[in-house]
C-alpha cells in the first residue's frame, strides 16, 4: 500500500499526502495491513510439547529421559552450536570425573543414583562411556573444606557410607602410583569405584538415543526470542540456517553460562545469581613410561592467593588416542579462578578463553613438582564454569513462570550426575515428584540464587540490548 502511494506521488509530482486521495479508491478495497500475518504464523509455527534450549549434558539427558516417557511427548532441542556439547561450552571434552568421594553425603548419594542410570545409558547406547580406574585424592590434611571437599571430610563420609577405598601415606602413594612425587607429609584416599566419563561422547550418546525415539535435534539454531503466552506455553523464534517459530507447551532452559541473557526475554526479565568463572586446564606431554602410569588424581594444597594459587589441582590418566604419539599427554587443570571481571565476566559475550599467565605458571610449577620435572606443557585453555553462591545446582520452575524450567549453576560438578539431572528435569516438566531435599537444595527461588524480576534500567547493557532485539524481531 505504501508503495502504491509513493508511485502515485511520483507520477503526479506531488507529496505522499497529496497522493493519498488519488489512491484511496484503489486502497480501500484491499486487505487490511497485516491481515495475512496470523495465517502465515499459524502455517509456519511448529508445535511441540517441550522445547529444550541448550544441548549440553543437562539438555541431552532431559531429551533422553523425555523420549522414554510412555505418553510420547513431542520434544525439540535447539543448540546454538554445530553439535551437542559444542567446543566453547562446559560440557565439551574427552573426560569428566565421577566419584562418591565428597565431604557432603548429599552428593555421594546422588552419585550412587546417577551411576545406576549411567549403566542404563551404556546398555542402550551399546558402548562403555565410563572408565572405572579409581580416583586418588592426596595432599595436605589441613586445607579446610574447599569446593571439592577435603581429605578428612571425604574420609569421614566414605567411612560412614561404606564406600570402598584405601587410605595411603606418602610412601604408599609413591609405591602404588610411581609416576607421582608426593610430599613427605602428604596422605591420600583412593576410591576404587571412581573414574572418568567420556564427556562429549556421553552427550552424543543420549542425544542420539533421544533422536532415534523421535526427538527433533536442531543445531546452529540459537533461541533468538520468546514470549510467554497467557493461554499457556511459550512462543519462541529459533534462528540460524533454518529459522523456525515454535509454540511449546513447556520450555527447559539448560543453557549454562548463557542462561541470564536468555532469561531477559521472559516476562518481567527474571535473573539468577550466577558467577561465570574462567577455569584453566590443558595437556602436558611426558615420556610414555611415565604417562601410562598416571592415575586419575586430585591434589589438595593450601591456597596462596597472593600468587594466584588456589591449591586445588587435578589430572586424568592418558587417553588411548595419545598412546600413538612419541610423547603422550595427560590432562591437568586447576580448580581456581582469580578475582577480577576479566575472569568473572557478566556474560559469555566477554568470556576470554586465554589463560591468565600467572595461573598458567602455577599449573606448570605444580606439574613439574608432582611429575618430577618429566612433563612439559603442550597447551592450556580456559572453559566456563557457572557457579552458584552455595555451589548447589539450580533446577526447577522459575518463580512466576509455570511453563519455564531451568537447569544451570553446574559449579564444575554437574556432568557426573547427567542422567539423574535429565530425570529430574523430565519429572519437573511432567509433574512427577523429584524428592524433598533435592527440590529444596536446587530450588531456583532460594534466596542465595533468586535475584528476582528486574526493571529495565537495572539490566546489564548486553541484556538490555538483547531485550530490545527481541521486541524488534517480534
Amino acid at each position: 500500500k505504501t508503495l502504491e502511494i509513493m508511485r502515485t506521488a511520483d507520477k503526479y509530482k506531488t507529496t505522499p499526502r497529496g497522493a493519498l486521495p488519488l489512491t484511496w479508491e484503489t486502497l480501500k478495497g484491499s486487505e487490511p495491513v497485516g491481515s495475512r500475518f496470523g495465517k502465515w504464523r499459524f502455517e509456519n509455527t511448529m508445535r511441540v510439547d517441550v522445547l529444550i534450549a541448550g544441548g549440553g549434558i543437562a539438555g541431552c539427558a532431559a531429551a533422553y529421559e523425555l523420549s522414554k516417557d510412555s505418553r510420547q511427548p513431542s520434544v525439540m532441542v535447539c543448540e546454538r552450536g554445530a553439535s551437542v556439547a559444542p567446543e566453547d561450552a562446559s560440557s565439551n571434552g574427552d573426560s569428566r570425573m565421577f566419584r562418591r568421594m565428597y565431604s557432603d553425603p548429599f552428593y555421594s548419594h546422588l552419585q550412587s543414583d546417577a551411576l545406576a542410570m549411567w549403566d542404563e545409558v551404556e546398555r542402550a547406547y551399546g558402548k562403555k562411556l565410563l572408565k572405572r580406574h579409581g580416583l586418588l585424592f592426596f595432599g595436605e590434611d589441613d586445607t579446610g573444606e574447599t569446593c571439592e571437599g577435603s581429605i578428612p571430610g571425604c574420609e569421614e563420609v566414605m567411612d560412614k557410607l561404606k564406600v570402598d577405598h584405601d587410605k595411603l601415606g606418602s610412601k604408599a602413594i609413591s609405591a602404588r602410583f610411581n609416576a607421582l612425587h608426593p610430599r613427605s607429609n602428604d596422605r591420600g584416599l583412593f576410591e576404587k569405584g571412581a573414574g572418568s566419563i567420556l564427556g562429549s561422547e556421553a552427550c552424543h550418546a543420549m542425544a542420539s538415543l533421544a533422536s532415534r525415539r523421535g526427538v527433533d535435534l536442531r543445531f546452529n539454531a540459537p533461541l533468538e526470542s520468546m514470549v510467554e503466552l497467557s493461554s499457556g506455553g511459550v512462543f519462541a523464534a529459533i534462528g540460524g540456517e533454518m529459522p523456525i517459530l515454535v509454540h511449546a507447551g513447556k520450555l527447559i532452559l539448560s543453557a549454562g553460562a548463557w542462561t541470564n541473557p536468555l532469561l531477559t526475554m521472559l516476562r518481567g526479565r527474571p535473573q539468577l545469581n550466577l558467577d561465570i568463572q574462567s577455569v584453566c586446564w590443558g595437556h602436558y606431554e611426558m615420556p610414555r613410561e611415565v604417562a601410562t602410569k598416571v592415575p586419575q588424581w586430585f591434589c589438595f594444597r593450601k591456597p596462596d592467593h597472593s600468587r594466584l594459587d588456589g591449591g586445588l589441582y587435578y589430572g586424568f590418566p592418558v587417553e588411548e588416542h595419545e598412546l600413538s604419539k612419541a610423547r603422550p599427554a595427560v590432562k591437568v587443570g586447576i580448580d581456581y579462578t582469580p578475582d577480577g571481571r576479566a575472569w568473572h565476566p557478566a556474560t559469555m559475550r566477554d568470556f576470554d578463553y586465554t589463560p591468565n599467565r600467572e595461573v598458567a605458571a602455577r599449573i606448570d610449577e605444580h606439574v613439574h613438582e608432582i611429575f618430577g620435572g618429566k612433563a612439559r606443557r603442550r597447551e592450556l585453555v580456559c572453559s566456563p564454569y557457572t557457579v552458584t553462591p552455595d555451589q548447589d545446582f539450580v533446577l526447577g520452575y522459575l518463580p512466576g513462570h509455570p511453563d519455564v524450567a531451568v537447569f544451570t549453576g553446574g559449579s564444575g560438578r554437574a556432568f557426573k550426575f547427567g542422567p539423574l539431572l535429565g530425570k529430574l528435569l523430565a519429572n519437573t516438566i511432567t509433574g512427577n515428584k523429584i524428592g524433598e531435599e533435592i527440590a529444596k537444595r536446587f530450588n531456583p527461588a532460594r534466596p542465595s540464587v533468586w535475584v528476582g524480576h528486574l526493571e529495565e534500567d537495572e539490566l546489564p547493557e548486553v541484556s538490555k540490548h538483547q531485550a530490545h532485539v527481541q521486541h524488534a524481531r517480534l
